[in-house]
């Protein structure tokens, strides 16, 4: 649902490539830090749901925070590449030509609260969280990089790179959330000593 929805920003919005890889990233960051969130918060905990949701904030601010970092030097790299920007000023000043920016994240963060509920309602009911889904998720952001680092190699322009980017951003999301059990074993495969 969530690869529909940066696509959809693309055609209904007008969104550049460039800008729905952005928004792929800031999708990376909400998804793992509201996962954690709710998984820390109602998976096997006692006491009420009130007491839970007053814990949820902290949790998901905790969460922002640790994933932030990790995410932040990948973001950094991958948007370095799209934008040619060598300064952090020179990113954000392509990032305000995205008039349809804000309507994008709006939408795209109105998909993950209801993803993030539906997995709280799911953890309530008892049901358990596949224990690699993170390290998926994070791993997509890792993939990305490899067109990321080939592009910065071949100088492309731009436009080209935004492109190639979100196909791949696509792809990657399609993969290891289509299908996890395969992207699961391919991360865990046995390499040669």
């Amino acid at each position: 649902m969530r690869a529909v929805a940066i696509l959809l920003s693309v055609v209904i919005f007008g969104l550049s490539p460039a800008a729905a890889v952005v928004l792929f990233l800031l999708e990376a960051w909400v998804y793992m830090t509201l996962r954690a969130a709710v998984e820390g918060t109602f998976e096997g905990a006692e006491g009420g749901v009130g007491k839970q949701l007053l814990l949820l904030p902290l949790i998901a601010a905790g969460a922002g925070l640790i994933y932030g970092a990790v995410l932040a030097p990948f973001a950094f790299l991958i948007c370095v590449v799209i934008y040619d920007a060598s300064h952090l000023s020179s990113f954000f000043a392509a990032l305000m030509t995205e008039q349809n920016l804000l309507k994008s994240v709006a939408a795209l963060m109105f998909v993950e609260l209801i993803d993030a509920t539906r997995h709280a309602v799911a953890i309530r009911g008892g049901w358990v969280s596949p224990p690699n889904s993170l390290q998926l998720t994070f791993m997509r952001v890792v993939v990305v990089l490899v067109p990321a680092a080939l592009l910065h190699g071949a100088a492309a322009s731009a436009a080209a790179s935004a492109w190639i980017m979100l196909i791949a951003t696509l792809l990657s999301i399609l993969y290891f959330e289509g299908f996890p059990t395969q992207a699961t074993r391919w991360l865990n495969r046995k390499r040669p000593a």
